[in-house]
């Protein structure tokens, strides 16, 4: 599923062909899809539109209008972007934004777990995509202090399964947690609220960098992550625990080999010499 840096890496390659242009058209092939609304009223929301930006909040795209209104784009386990010539082909095609010269922005989802909807841009927050959502990893009201604070909440969770709680830290998902732990020596199964003051600078700190550098890099491919260019993630050549299970850790070397464990019914891949 994309995370953090792969949504926000589709939103810089998308910004190159989306910004200042007019949506002329929208088409939904899988009125499922959206939302909290009707198909109808997300087309009249875009329709005619011109998009003055596009951010990113956690793993939700959102697309800007000079109406006043904004697209929410939650891409699920496989979906992407692409901007082609024509609406074909419909396979898999969940989605279609007609611009101008005969351009579409098409949404792709070959498993069809992606969602749309649609607000007033005034009352974004308050949406149920985005409602709820924790601290985005680059704040800089987010300090040791405070995340030790959130941590703090939580009375049997270990912090493993905290980090995958967007309600703390937006975006991050099963592979840069995993990433995040080992880099930062924490032990996955501790609790989160026992890290002390010192574990919780050392994690904020490794979660910024660790994020900062997958960005830099695309994001992370394993299986299906494509940007809106058909490009590739370059952060998997990187990961140092995540799917390396029975290899040596890269930090203690053939000394200790990785382990995978469940938590939370997620897989979590961790050296059990380094990460005490």
């Amino acid at each position: 599923m994309p995370e953090l840096p792969e949504v926000e890496q589709v939103r810089r390659t998308l910004s190159a062909h989306l910004m200042g242009q007019k949506i002329s058209a929208v088409r939904i092939f899988h009125p499922e899809r959206v939302f909290f609304l009707s198909p109808v009223e997300f087309r009249k929301a875009l329709t005619d539109g011109k998009v003055k930006k596009l951010a990113r909040r956690g793993k939700c795209l959102l697309l800007q209008l000079d109406n006043q209104r904004t697209a929410l784009v939650g891409l699920g386990m496989t979906g992407r972007f692409a901007v082609e010539p024509s609406l074909e082909p419909l396979d898999y095609l969940v989605a279609a934004f007609a611009l101008g010269h005969g351009r579409y922005v098409k949404l792709y989802d070959v498993r069809r777990f992606c969602r749309l909807s649609a607000a007033d841009s005034s009352r974004l927050e308050q949406h149920p995509f985005l409602a709820g959502l924790g601290w985005e990893f680059d704040d800089r009201k987010l300090t040791p202090k405070v995340l030790r604070k959130e941590l703090g909440r939580f009375r049997s969770k270990s912090i493993k399964e905290v980090l995958l709680d967007q309600a703390v830290i937006a975006g991050i998902g099963n592979i840069y947690a995993n990433e995040i732990l080992h880099v930062a020596r924490i032990n996955p199964q501790k609790e989160a609220r026992e890290l002390t003051a010192e574990e919780c600078g050392v994690l904020l700190g490794t979660a910024r960098k660790l994020l900062q550098r997958a960005i830099e890099l695309g994001g992370t491919t394993v299986r299906d992550f494509r940007d809106s260019e058909g490009k590739e993630g370059r952060y998997a050549s990187e990961l140092r625990v995540y799917l390396r299970e029975g290899q040596p850790c890269l930090r203690c070397g053939k000394d200790s080999l990785i382990e995978r464990i469940i938590q939370g019914g997620r897989s979590t891949f961790f050296c059990p010499r380094c990460q005490t």
